[in-house]
């Protein structure tokens, strides 16, 4: 039963690639439910006006930040906020929330009270993890179906309206789809494979389950009884995978229990690979500050929370490369930080802003953790106000994966492969299916007698193939060199 279940998932996926569906593919900006907590004591779910079917224009700011505070009295904002209230819902959040609103600031000429405002401003640090924000004053326009967009600050009301008249309107009565919003395939121990059910029709659905198979095999089901109304989703936990392999393919698939047929199924699986972060048995950080060294710092710990190295004396645009040895086996936590929420910056600086003496308007921040191996477990992201990578260090006590395939005499050579990937093996009748690492549909087609696969015009990067024949559906992850 789990092999057709299975065989439907990839005809299902295959399809997709070929049909405009955004939502069938992993996507990373799906917009965070969290509470607003406003200065006037009320608090509310950000969902609230998007489960009206409204659009939400998000204005993030730091109230000490000049430009903030000129675009709020350009009348922009005010101007949807006021003659579009049917269909928008404009809200204030201040994303360090550390402000004194009855404070006047100073800038030159220019004074800033904001106990003078009329806006109900919110405070919540959660949007800067959520939504990746990395400087004020950022917008952001929150479509009904809960995917997010930044955009540049619009000199006039129209500019935001436009791109607000993009956002996805249903047009089918019954349309469930699965979302996959994962965007680190990388765990320690214990992951915890999280997905998300939305409904996308103008009819409330009922009853629901969602089938987890994990490398092909039905590991999780996560039922809903529903009633979800239009535009609601569910973020779907399963029970964490055990950690007995280094890496799995997950499936996911919806079925329907309230008597009415999906009427476009192809967004009803989503697929999501994931693999244990290896480390080994030490570390290599290189680490290029930038002009604000003292808003920055790192630190590692082992499992037990045991200091293991870090620093938080850093020095001025210089760059230090760091040699760690995990001694004992299990998991480790890297933790890096700015007080500031802008992370290492990379680029050009305004003269006279900053900290360090030498060479104006060059700052080139950086940072990369390395494995014993060389793989990349951290490579400057925006990290903000803190960010954490778990990973395994030291001797790994658990199999590899095989190249063999599982249950088959079907073995697949060179990995990492360069031009072409080849298949040795007795079988005959043999498709597959390419998958980029996030799950996406890249490539489909049936290995010729010479059991080959023309890799040559590939991105270089990791990939899942799937093949399917006589014996079942086996998937395997493989390398594309430079």
């Amino acid at each position: 039963m789990n092999y057709f279940k299975t065989l439907r998932t990839l005809f299902l996926i295959a399809l997709a690639s070929w049909i405009p569906l955004s939502s069938q593919n992993s996507v990373e900006n799906f917009a965070s439910n969290f509470t607003l907590s406003y200065e006037s004591g009320e608090e509310e779910s950000l969902y609230t006006y998007l489960d009206e079917g409204k659009k939400i224009v998000l204005f993030c700011f730091d109230r000490r930040d000049p430009q903030a505070w000129t675009y709020l009295q350009n009348g922009v904002l005010s101007t949807i906020e006021n003659d579009y209230t049917e269909h928008y819902k404009v809200l204030y959040v201040e994303f360090v929330a550390q402000t004194d609103p009855d404070i006047t600031y100073s800038f030159g000429n220019l004074e800033m009270a904001y106990n003078t405002l009329t806006i109900n401003i919110a405070e919540t640090t959660v949007l800067n993890e959520a939504y990746q924000i990395q400087s004020s004053p950022s917008l952001y326009l929150i479509c009904p179906d809960r995917l997010y967009y930044r955009m540049p600050l619009p000199e006039i009301a129209d500019e935001l309206l436009m791109v607000g008249s993009e956002c996805f309107l249903p047009v089918l009565a019954h349309d469930l789809t699965l979302i996959n919003t994962a965007t680190d395939n990388g765990y320690c121990s214990h992951y915890v494979p999280q997905i998300i059910l939305q409904n996308l029709g103008t009819e409330i659905a009922g009853e629901v389950i969602v089938y987890l198979d994990v490398n092909n095999y039905q590991r999780d089901t996560v039922h809903i009884a529903g009633p979800i109304h239009p535009f609601q989703s569910h973020d779907l936990i399963f029970p964490y995978l055990p950690d007995d392999s280094l890496a799995s393919t997950l499936h996911y698939t919806l079925e329907r229990l309230d008597g009415h047929i999906d009427e476009q199924s192809v967004n009803d699986t989503a697929i999501h690979y994931t693999e244990r972060r290896i480390a080994g048995d030490s570390l290599l950080l290189i680490l290029h500050t930038d002009f604000w060294p003292t808003e920055t710092s790192w630190e590692i710990s082992n499992g037990d929370g045991l200091f293991i190295a870090g620093s938080d004396s850093l020095l001025c645009n210089v760059l230090d490369t760091v040699t760690i040895y995990l001694e004992n086996t299990g998991c480790y936590l890297f933790t890096i930080s700015d007080t500031y929420g802008d992370g290492l910056v990379s680029g050009s600086v305004l003269s006279g802003t900053h900290i360090c003496t030498g060479t104006d308007n060059i700052a080139s921040g950086a940072i990369s953790l390395y494995g014993a191996q060389g793989n990349i477990l951290f490579n400057n992201p925006h990290y903000g106000y803190g960010t954490e990578i778990e990973f395994w260090g030291g001797p790994d006590d658990i199999t590899s994966l095989e190249a063999d395939l599982p249950g088959s005499s079907l073995s697949l050579w060179p990995i990492p492969c360069a031009d072409f990937l080849y298949l040795s093996g007795e079988e005959k009748e043999i498709t597959y299916f390419i998958f980029d690492i996030n799950g996406h549909f890249f490539e489909k087609g049936r290995f010729t007698s010479q059991k080959k696969i023309n890799t040559q015009n590939w991105p270089a990067g990791f990939y899942l193939l799937t093949l399917q024949n006589e014996r079942g559906i086996f998937t395997k992850k493989v390398l594309k060199a430079y």
